[in-house]
Formats: structure tokens, sequence, C-alpha cells
């Protein structure tokens, strides 16, 4: 659950749903119940899962091997793979979050460290990535040395992890000049397959290579397949989990990728960015408790929290951290501390990473404890900063009086508290700090009342 530590007037927290524990228990048992039966329909019925959703893309782009990365393999790199390698950031595969990752020589990435050395990655392994998936070893000739390599480039959030396969072979391959790269993008999830030069030795068999990705099951598989052609540039989808693109020998030449393709793997959008399960809000005095729970988010960055007080004209009061993906309940909760009207209209708009945005239902929240109230005046108003004088109006006869400038962030300017009987008539703010030219709110509070009061500061 994401907690935040109240710490000025936009502060927000997150807790439980205010319900009895047997009915939240009641609520989220019921939830996991039918989260369980919709993945279990994906997993075992005739629809596949997240993975399979994916869009893919062919384009070239120009080929740009890197010298600089950290070392894994080298010419005797056989069948030894490279586990628990840290990206760098987090990252969204098939619905789940993952910072490291475990590099095959075999020309793939694991999610989850699972049979790190199969020449069949997409047939044989759940949670992977296969950019060039077979049986490949590490070779040195009189110019040239195999390298295993990667790096993480770029700044947050627009981070990339590439790995890198320089100068490696088919085991069954002669002289063999495989060259190729996967990237797996920050934010977006994207992964890419960049290939360089793919030379196959014109007298070796031909391979089948694996190119794809495999979620969390055989039927979750997103992969290419050539067609009877053997061409690259037109890939089809793979008709099921064990399909193949071909490198064939073909004298002089092999057939194959050829420098600058790529194949690009993007999470799909079609999907809705969260499934909102709840959104409500109360008056606590003078504070008005929003609270929302979304049972279901995919790409979630964040929430604006937005008010009207005529149910059309809305400002946004507030942000809430969204928290990415996620198959479970997760509840949100925002303090409106600048409730001074009775009745509001809120509504909140969801953005996900890639700037996507949706708006959910209004709703409305009036304060039904009909009560005696507070008013304050200021004047002059507009004013400057050394001519602010303020008079109440309060059922109230007896409390101390606390009265606090606010800025329009939250932060405390000016505070003091006052005897009642020395409020019968207008009071000047002395001693306030400088103020800039701008809107500010006065918030006084005296008993149980309590009232707010914009002010503005001019030149």
């Amino acid at each position: 659950m994401h907690q935040v530590n109240e710490t000025n007037l936009f502060g927000f927290y997150n807790k439980r749903k205010n319900e009895t524990p047997k009915e939240n228990q009641v609520k989220y048992l019921f939830l996991k119940v039918n989260l369980l039966l919709f993945f279990l329909i994906q997993g075992i019925g005739s629809v596949k899962g997240q993975v399979a959703t994916y869009d893919f893309q062919y384009d070239e782009v120009v080929y740009t091997p890197f010298t600089d990365g950290q070392l894994l393999g080298n010419d005797k790199n056989d069948d030894v793979p490279f586990e628990d390698i840290i990206l760098g950031f987090d990252f969204v595969f098939n619905g789940n979050i993952y910072n490291r990752i475990s590099i095959s020589p075999n020309g793939y990435l694991s999610l989850e460290n699972n049979s790190l050395l199969s020449t069949t990655p997409i047939s044989n392994i759940n949670n992977v990535i296969s950019g060039f998936g077979v049986d490949l070893i590490g070779q040195k000739d009189s110019f040239n040395i195999s390298k295993l390599t990667y790096k993480t480039i770029e700044l947050e959030p627009n981070r990339v992890f590439i790995t890198q396969w320089s100068f490696y072979k088919s085991k069954t391959g002669g002289t063999d000049n495989f060259n190729f790269q996967i990237k797996l993008f920050e934010s977006s999830n994207r992964i890419e397959f960049i290939y360089g030069n793919v030379f196959h030795y014109w007298s070796s068999p031909d391979i089948h290579v694996q190119v794809g990705l495999r979620g969390g099951n055989g039927l979750d598989y997103n992969n290419r397949m050539t067609d009877s052609d053997d061409d690259w540039e037109n890939t089809v989808e793979g008709n099921n989990k064990d399909a193949t693109c071909l490198v064939f020998n073909l004298i002089p030449y092999s057939a194959g990728p050829h420098s600058g393709m790529r194949f690009t793997f993007t999470p799909s959008t079609g999907a809705q960015p969260i499934e909102l399960y709840s959104f409500s809000g109360q008056f606590e005095k003078d504070i008005v408790k929003l609270k929302w729970a979304t049972s279901m988010e995919i790409n979630n960055a964040y929430f604006e929290i937005e008010r009207s007080s005529n149910g059309v004209d809305f400002e946004v009061i507030g942000v809430e951290e969204g928290n990415g993906y996620s198959n479970h309940l997760i509840d949100y909760e925002f303090n409106d501390r600048f409730a001074w009207e009775d009745r509001y209209y809120y509504r909140l708009r969801q953005v996900d990473y890639n700037g996507e945005n949706e708006y959910f239902q209004v709703i409305y929240v009036e304060n039904n404890n009909a009560r005696e109230k507070l008013s304050v005046g200021v004047y002059p108003n507009p004013s400057r900063n050394d001519n602010i004088n303020f008079t109440i109006n309060s059922p109230d006869k007896t409390s101390p009086v606390s009265v606090v400038l606010f800025s329009i962030e939250g932060k405390v300017l000016f505070s003091k508290t006052y005897q009642s009987n020395a409020l019968s008539s207008a009071v000047a703010l002395n001693k306030l700090p400088q103020l800039s030219p701008r809107t500010y709110y006065l918030k006084v509070t005296q008993g149980q009342y309590s009232a707010m009061e914009q002010i503005i500061i001019v030149p």
C-alpha cells in the first residue's frame, strides 16, 4: 500500500477503506476470487494472456554497436549463463515488475532465471524475451573475438537496458558471424530486437531461430515466423509457440536478417489503464475526505484530483501517484483541507505513463451537519502586504481564536492565537512576512467552527 505522511494542506495518505473489518474482508476476498477466475480463464482457455496482446512493428534503423559495456561472455562462452543482472530501473513485462534479468548466451533474456541454456526458449520457458533463440557459442579468429555485453543508457524515466551479442556463431555452424541487440525501455516497457550483420556459413546446416516473447504459460506467446520464402522483412505471427524464423545457407551468401532490421514489441494500450472499484467523499468537520480504490491498474502513472463548486468548472487541487501495474485492490485517500463551502463536486483524472488520460464519474459531497457558522471578513481585499485587517462573526463567544495564513501550496506563513474578547472589532494582521503579489488563504478557527477566506496581495 502506498503511504504518504501529511505535511501541509495538500497532504494525503492511503489506508484501508472505511468499512468494518468483516465488510472489508468479504469485498476483498470476493475481488480476489474474481481476479483468480479471470486469470485462470486466460491461462487455460482459448484466449491468450497479456504478452499475446503486445503490438508488433517492423522497421529499419542503423545498427549501432557499443564497445563500452559490461563484458559477460567471450570466445569461450558455451552454455554459460549470467544471472541476476541489475537493470537499473523497473521494467514491466506480462503485468509483473522486474528490476533484474538473466542473460543466456543462446540469444535470449529470462525474467525469472528459468532454463538459461535452452535452445528453444519460447517453446519451453515462461517469461522470456528471445531475440535470436538458438544454440549459440563464442568464437575468435585472427581479427575478431565474440563478446556478450550489456549496458544501461539514458536518464530516468527514459533509461534503456541493452544486451549485445557480437561475433557469435551457431554451435552447428562454420564461420558464422551473428550480431544483434535486445533493448528494454523504461516507462514504455517496449522491447526491441535490432540486428547487425548476420552471416551463416554457406556449408553449414540451416538453423531455426525463435524470435519473440513468452509470458506465464505456453498459451501466452507472441512470436514471429518466416513464410515459405524465408523473408525476415515479411515475417508473420507465429501459429504456435514452436514457430521459428529460418536462417539458411545460400551459396555464396546466407539468408536471414540484414543489418538495421528492427522488431519492436510494445504493450498494448487497448485495455483501460485502470478499473475504478469505488470513489466517494464525505465531510469531516471542515475537511472533505476523498477515498477511491482500483481493482486493476495498467500503466497507471498518477491521478489528478479536481474540484468544482458548480459541477462545471473544475480545478486541480492535488496529485496522487499511481501504482503502475497491479491486479489487486489498491486504496487511495486525499484530504481536501480547503473545503470552506458546504458543497463540492469532485472528479478524478487518471494519467498513464504514455500521457494518455481519462476522467471518471463526478461525485457530489455535501455537509449535512446543519449548524451555525463562523464567518470571516478581510479588508481591503485585494490588499498590500502591510495593510490587512480581518473581522469574525462566530456563534462561539468564549473560545480562543486561531488565525493561520497559508500560501496556495499549503505552507504556513503566519500563525497567531487571539482571545475572543480581543476580536470585538477589526484586527490588523501585524508582523506578517514579506508577501509576494499572489493569492493566499486566511483560516480562522474558534472551537468547533472554522472558515477560510481568500486574500489577494497586489504590488
